[in-house]
Order: structure tokens, then sequence, then C-alpha cells
């Protein structure tokens, strides 16, 4: 079962994308998804993004979401 919505996790990677200026293929996407559908809800997702334009220099890689994960959360994820 997949907790994040592929909508939201496409519209937030839209913003993650403008505003570090990163240009990513489909597949790289795909990639991304597949990795953290199911570590995120919808609810939590956003906030993990917020996170990460606040405090990240660099487009994130997938551990750095993964990084984020609230304690609560990663303990249901896993």
């Amino acid at each position: 079962m997949e907790l994040l919505n592929k909508e939201i996790f496409k519209e937030e990677m839209k913003k993650l994308k403008t505003i570090y200026n990163y240009n990513t293929t489909e597949e790289q996407m795909a990639l991304y998804y597949l990795n953290l559908r199911n570590k995120f809800t919808d609810d939590i997702f956003p906030l993990v993004c917020k996170e990460i334009i606040l405090r990240e220099n660099f487009f994130p890689s997938v551990s750095t979401f993964i990084k984020k994960i609230p304690i609560e959360l990663s303990q249901k994820a896993f």
C-alpha cells in the first residue's frame, strides 16, 4: 500500500525542481517515487519538502528525504 499519493509527490517535486533550478528525467522521478512512496504520508511529504527548501543548498537525494523523516513516521514506514 502506497502512503504517498503520486500527484502530491509530483507537485512537491516540481516545487523543488523550480527552486533548485534542477532538471530531471521521467526515469529519475520514477526512481525517486519508488524509493519514497512507502516512507511518507500525504501530510508529511510537503512538510519534509519545506524543510529541505529551508535547510539544503542543493537538489536533494533520496537519502536527504529519508533523513528528514520524523521519528514517529519512520517507525511506521519500515
